[in-house]
C-alpha cells in the first residue's frame, strides 16, 4: 500500500508506486515525497503518520546517512 493522503474536507488520495531494484527504505522515503508533492505548497500544517522508524529519524534529522549530502555517492543505497 502507498500513501494515503486526506484533506480537510475528508477526500481520501490513495497513492501507489512501486521502482525495481530498490530497498524498503528508499521506498518508505518516497512515499512521504510524493505524499507531500500531492499536497502541495499551500500554507498550512501537514501531519505525517508513518510506522517507519527510518522515515522518522529522517523527518527529525537524527539520521546522519540521510542529513549528509550524497553528491559524488553512486553505491547502493544503506539500510539501518
Amino acid at each position: 500500500m502507498g500513501p494515503i493522503v486526506v484533506t480537510p474536507d475528508r477526500s481520501r488520495h490513495e497513492l501507489g508506486g512501486g521502482a525495481p531494484h530498490t530497498t524498503n527504505n528508499r521506498m518508505e522515503l518516497t512515499a512521504v515525497i510524493e505524499a507531500l508533492r500531492h499536497v502541495g505548497a499551500a500554507p498550512r500544517p501537514v501531519a505525517v503518520h508513518t510506522d517507519s522508524s527510518y522515515v522518522i529519524r529522517g523527518i527529525r534529522g537524527v539520521d546522519p546517512q540521510l542529513a549528509a549530502p550524497r553528491l559524488a555517492y553512486r553505491g547502493p543505497v544503506p539500510t539501518s
